[in-house]
């Protein structure tokens, strides 16, 4: 007998008021020196003790989950219960990490990690029609003056933090124009973002390993506990379903972009951005590759009926925005022969507007159309959480 599939993204550890935000790890970011600064004077404080036990603790977070001022706070006042190896890991790169300074210098506020991954792509994009397209605009000019102003902040950005890529602002010559298309300064700038992504990921993951999953969630939904048997896809690095739900529901778990566990966390831009390879590191096929994530949640898609207990399997998509980014790993379930029903639950009308949307630019109109018309894709709103006391501690 198939096992159905629950699809599950970051909105799913939203829904369980958990703060996976990228807007939560800006308020880490951009209050660092203030719970850095409580953090260590604790740290000396316990170092005066014999011994100090972990103990659990509460955490105050703002509506839906946010991450607060006052939960850092709360963190910094239980500092045994976090690894000081990591924290001090984690100031090294809020310090230092390109990246991470550039979303706080943009001002970017987006909460939707495909909108984060997508600033990403923007940034990208703009160096590679500055090397191809826009720096044969500047002969005979100020270097960034012919560039349309986002264009050019992100040039002038990466000229002031990047040292590598170090240009002057002066008028630009014809020798100028042809050092920088046909000499280093490209994948030498692209090194750099590289290993700056590289940081920003590890940075993801001391922040969901010491500030999220010291958080004990305190909700369920009634939808979700429904579902028996079911082989789990999680596009999230955290373990939310298994510390609320356990292994009781879920026949096989893959986490496609990796864990916090083994330490395999992709995040990248989409597979088809880019027509040459020299932006291959920062897709994400190409760091499922490199990190071994795997594609074993292809078994769980019948290709042939073998027998007549072989019935196509149902699908369950809770909290994935459905993105481009992940078009690759969906369009296997939604053109999958034997898959026979596709249940998207969703918060409320606006979500369910915008996941209409993004299945109509991931898939066409036609496609949709037809699919919702006959009943296979069907969009159902979430019932509200289920307040709960959980008992067990979170699973890694």
């Amino acid at each position: 007998m198939n096992n159905d599939v629950l699809i599950i993204g970051n909105g799913f550890d939203l829904y369980h008021k958990l703060p996976t935000r990228y807007t939560d790890f800006l308020v880490v970011v951009e209050n660092w020196a203030e719970f850095w600064t409580l953090y260590r004077n604790n740290i000396k404080i316990e170092e005066t003790e014999n011994e100090v036990e972990r103990e659990t603790f509460s955490v105050s977070l703002g509506e839906n989950g946010r991450l607060t001022q006052r939960a850092l706070q709360d963190f910094a006042n239980h500092a045994a219960n976090l690894n000081s190896r990591n924290l001090e890991e984690l100031n090294d790169i809020i310090l230092k990490n390109v990246w991470i300074k550039y979303f706080v210098e943009s001002g970017y506020s987006s909460d939707s990690w495909i909108d984060f991954e997508a600033e990403i792509e923007k940034v990208l994009i703009t160096i590679e029609d500055f090397f191809t397209k826009d720096i044969f605009s500047c002969e005979g000019k100020m270097l960034l003056q012919p560039l349309p102003s986002n264009k050019a902040q992100i040039i002038k950005f990466m000229i002031t933090n990047v040292q590598s890529f170090s240009l002057n602002v002066r008028i630009v010559s014809k020798r100028d124009i042809e050092n920088l298309v046909y000499g280093n300064s490209k994948t030498e700038l692209l090194n750099v973002l590289k290993n700056e992504l590289d940081g920003l990921i590890k940075a993801f993951r001391i922040y969901m390993t010491e500030f999220v999953c010291n958080i004990k969630p305190m909700v369920r939904c009634p939808q979700i506990e429904q579902l028996l048997d079911v082989n789990l896809l999680s596009f999230n690095y955290t373990y939310t379903y298994k510390s609320i739900y356990g292994n009781r529901n879920i026949n096989q778990h893959h986490q496609v972009h990796g864990s916090l566990q083994q330490d395999d966390m992709v995040l990248g831009v989409r597979d088809d951005a880019f027509e040459n390879w020299d932006y291959i590191y920062f897709q994400k096929f190409f760091q499922r590759i490199q990190k071994r994530t795997g594609a074993f949640y292809k078994a769980w898609i019948p290709q042939i009926r073998r027998s007549v207990e072989d019935a196509p399997i149902k699908v369950f998509i809770m909290g994935h925005s459905l993105g481009m980014t992940d078009k690759e790993i969906l369009k296997e379930f939604f053109y999958g022969k034997y898959v026979s029903e596709i249940t998207i639950y969703y918060h409320n009308q606006y979500a369910y507007e915008q996941l209409v949307i993004s299945l109509v630019n991931m898939f066409g109109k036609e496609f949709v159309i037809e699919q919702t018309g006959s009943n296979r894709i069907k969009f159902i709103q979430l019932d509200s959480p289920i307040k709960v006391s959980v008992e067990n501690e979170m699973i890694f």
